[in-house]
C-alpha cells in the first residue's frame, strides 16, 4: 500500500500508512507465504518524509536504510536506497551533485545484476538536462575525472574498459571545449557536476 501512495502521491494515504510503517523502523520489511523481502522500513520511511516535505527525517532514513542494506550485503538493496535517495534529491533540486553521485552508485550496482526496477526509475535522472549535452554516462566520467581518477580507475569503478572511458573523457573534452584533463575538471567544478 506504501508503494502505491507513493507513487501516486498520495499525500493523504502516506499520513495514515507513516504511523503503521513507523513501528518497522530499523527493521526489514517481509510478506506474504512465500516470503517476500522488501527491504529496509526506513527507505519507505525516507521516501514518505520527502512527499511529506521533512527533509532532515528523509535524509535520517536514508543514512539508516543504507547503512542496513550495507551490512547486510545486499546489493539489491543497496542500490534501490541510492536510488530512491538520488530520486529525491533530484526532485527537490537540494543537491544536484549530490543526486547524480548516487545515481552512479546505485547504476553501478544495479547493471551488472540487471536489476531494471532501479535503472528505470533512474530515468529522470537520466534525461535531466546536463551542461554541453554531455550524456549521463559522460556526466559520471567527468564528476570521477574531476576527482582525480585515472582512465583505469574510472573504467574499474563504471565497469567499463580504460579505452572506453578514454572515448568518454575525448568526447567531453570536445563537448565541453576543455583541451585538457584539467580544464575538463575545472568545468566539473563549475557545472557542479563533480
Amino acid at each position: 500500500m506504501t508503494e502505491g501512495a507513493l507513487a501516486l502521491e498520495d499525500r493523504e494515504g502516506v499520513e495514515k500508512l507513516a504511523p503503521i510503517l513507523a513501528v518497522y523502523a530499523g527493521m526489514n520489511l517481509v510478506g506474504g507465504q512465500l516470503v517476500a523481502v522488501f527491504g529496509s522500513a526506513d527507505r519507505y520511511l525516507a521516501r514518505v518524509a520527502v512527499l511529506l516535505g521533512d527533509a532532515e527525517a528523509a535524509e535520517r532514513h536514508f543514512a539508516t536504510a543504507l547503512a542496513m542494506d550495507r551490512r547486510m550485503g545486499s546489493v539489491v538493496h543497496t542500490a534501490e536506497t541510492l536510488a530512491e535517495h538520488a530520486l529525491a534529491l533530484h526532485r527537490t533540486g537540494a543537491d544536484p551533485a549530490r543526486a547524480r553521485d548516487l545515481a552512479a552508485q546505485a547504476r553501478a550496482l544495479a547493471e551488472p545484476i540487471g536489476q531494471r526496477r532501479v535503472l528505470r526509475r533512474l530515468e529522470p535522472l537520466d534525461h535531466a538536462a546536463a551542461p554541453a549535452n554531455l550524456t549521463a554516462r559522460e556526466v559520471e566520467v567527468i564528476g570521477l575525472l574531476a576527482q582525480g581518477l585515472s582512465n583505469r580507475e574510472i573504467g574499474a569503478r563504471l565497469f567499463i574498459s580504460a579505452n572506453t572511458a578514454a572515448n568518454h573523457i575525448r568526447s567531453i573534452l570536445m563537448k565541453t571545449g576543455a583541451t585538457n584533463r584539467t580544464q575538463a575538471a575545472r568545468y566539473a567544478a563549475e557545472h557542479q557536476l563533480a
